[in-house]
């Protein structure tokens, strides 16, 4: 061989394939996975051991120590789910006693931000939050969604009592 050669070794990374699990702690665990189930349709450990989520994107983000993007500074984690249906969602979350009360922050990510803004101040379109009501919130003018199909995002976070 000769001694101007380069020899480069090229091997596969393994990766990670998606969330495996989500754990956390809760005065009352069975009560908590059985709101879940109700509400949200996610099985408890005590009706199946896993959850058959559907394929879709994950932001897998690390924040800094002190940020406020979750709201208390005790909250350490936020789990944000994917739904088909918003409205659908939200008649069930109601149907298990969650309400517009229970909302205490919302964002929002807009493409257009004036679009959206005349779009609110539509007496009659059907804003996703009680009018009201409203909690504190945030709209933020973004060049681009994760969809790209996706105009808007909304991130709704409550506090329900399970």
């Amino acid at each position: 061989m000769p001694n101007n050669c380069a020899w480069t070794i090229v091997t596969r990374m393994e990766r990670v394939l998606g969330i495996g699990g989500f754990f956390f702690r809760a005065k009352d665990p069975e009560a908590l996975a059985a709101w879940y189930e109700r509400a949200l349709g996610i099985p408890s450990m005590a009706t199946r051991w896993s959850w058959e989520q559907e394929a879709g994107q994950t932001v897998f983000a690390p924040f800094p120590a002190d940020t406020d993007y979750f709201g208390s500074m005790q909250q350490q984690v936020m789990l944000n789910f994917r739904v088909p249906n918003l409205d659908a969602m939200l008649a069930q979350l109601k149907e298990a006693g969650a309400t517009w009360d229970d909302v205490v922050f919302r964002r929002m990510y807009a493409v257009d931000v004036p679009a959206f803004m005349e779009i609110v101040r539509d007496p009659t379109f059907p804003l996703p939050w009680h009018p009201d009501r409203p909690s504190p919130s945030t709209l933020i003018g973004v060049t681009a969604l994760s969809n790209p199909g996706f105009l808007l995002e909304i991130e709704i976070v409550a506090m329900v009592d399970g």
